[in-house]
């Protein structure tokens, strides 16, 4: 399936990273995707452990033949399920990312000869989507501060949550609806036998088009978050061919703007938190500039320091979650001592220097 766009095509594959700390339930929510989709065999479902060349022969196995107008139409389209983003790559792969970067506009031919076997055949109309699970940590040190200006990671919706799981009864089998899971099957098997172009309303155009106009109002605010906001309408084009799509019609309205936007929206919202939680780790450095900032706030005012003071302080550089934590162990560590007196949202700090004396001792 795909939607015109002039002389180009945009086609209903995304990439899409599952974010954050361990416990949160990443896993749970990949495995039965992964799951429903082999058995479904609308797609072909790429091994994990997998180098350029390596994607490039199973991208060339997965080929498939269809009728389109009358005429046949080979094509080969691959999917990716991945559990933890540092088993597929522990490192920044720059030939990887590069290569999944032109898949993810399904070119019209791939030429790469660099491969194992059948060097020579060129693939014909390639394509690919993933959802990969990642720890916050993990990612952090997979993407450098400098590769999230990469055309890669401006492709990549990254959904972001610090809710851990914890299960009510950890012996309790998860109760699984065969019915329900026939009925996804029997929807993915006809999804995977559509072909041929989406049809666009004209009010659905002319919400994406105005969409385009103005996408960077209400857009995610970081600055490693700006090549992703060039592209968020084309994140939104394809969200809402697949809004379309699991309703089994191959005509995009207003409705599925509508929902492809507040689908959208809901992973934007929490985009920041991603890297406020990547520097989470390094805690020591986190207490070291806190420390640093209400001391020198102190021998400048020679007041004490009000706690909000050092939630402000701490709420631009580490996950919201991670907040009331980072403050407790500075406390227990002695690095503020309470003044006498102030509690609760009204209490007051004075700061340890390195040393563990107070400014007045100099």
């Amino acid at each position: 399936m795909w939607t015109n766009f002039g002389r180009n095509k945009l086609y209903p594959n995304v990439f899409v990273f599952l974010v954050g700390p361990p416990g949160v339930g990443k896993t749970q929510a990949i495995e039965p995707i992964s799951e429903l989709l082999r058995k479904s065999g609308s797609v072909t479902v790429a091994p994990n452990d997998l180098s350029k060349q390596a994607l490039l022969d199973a991208l060339n196995e997965a080929a498939k033949g269809v009728l389109l107008n009358g005429r046949p139409f080979d094509y080969h389209f691959l999917t990716l399920s991945i559990r933890e983003l540092a088993n597929f790559m522990s490192k920044y792969d720059f030939e990887l990312t590069g290569l999944l970067t032109d898949l993810f506009d399904c070119p019209a031919v791939n030429e790469e000869k660099k491969r194992t076997h059948n060097k020579g055949e060129a693939i014909v109309a390639p394509g690919i989507s993933f959802i990969m699970g990642t720890a916050t940590h993990n990612l952090g040190h997979t993407i450098s501060n400098e590769m999230w200006g990469s055309g890669f990671m401006a492709r990549v919706i990254m959904v972001y949550s610090a809710d851990e799981i914890i299960p009510v009864n950890m012996f309790d089998e998860i109760p699984v609806d065969d019915k329900v899971q026939e009925e996804l099957l029997v929807g993915l098997r006809r999804l995977g036998e559509r072909v041929g172009p989406m049809i666009w309303t004209p009010e659905a155009q002319r919400l994406l088009h105005d969409f385009r106009l103005n996408q960077k109002n209400g857009a995610p605010l970081h600055n490693r978050l700006t090549h992703y906001v060039t592209r968020r309408w084309l994140h939104l084009g394809k969200l809402c061919m697949i809004a379309a799509l699991s309703d089994e019609r191959p005509d995009v309205q207003e409705e599925d703007f509508h929902t492809a936007l507040s689908w959208l929206k809901c992973a934007e919202r929490e985009m920041p938190e991603i890297f406020k939680d990547m520097v989470s780790h390094e805690d020591g450095q986190i207490h070291e500039e806190l420390r640093n900032h209400c001391w020198l706030l102190h021998v400048k005012s020679k007041k004490p320091v009000h706690i909000s003071v050092l939630y402000e302080f701490l709420h631009s550089r580490v996950a919201s979650h991670s907040i009331e934590r980072i403050v407790q162990v500075a406390i227990a560590a002695d690095f503020f001592r309470r003044v006498a007196g102030t509690e609760g949202n009204d209490a007051e700090f004075i700061p340890m220097a390195m040393n563990g004396q107070t400014p007045a001792m100099f």
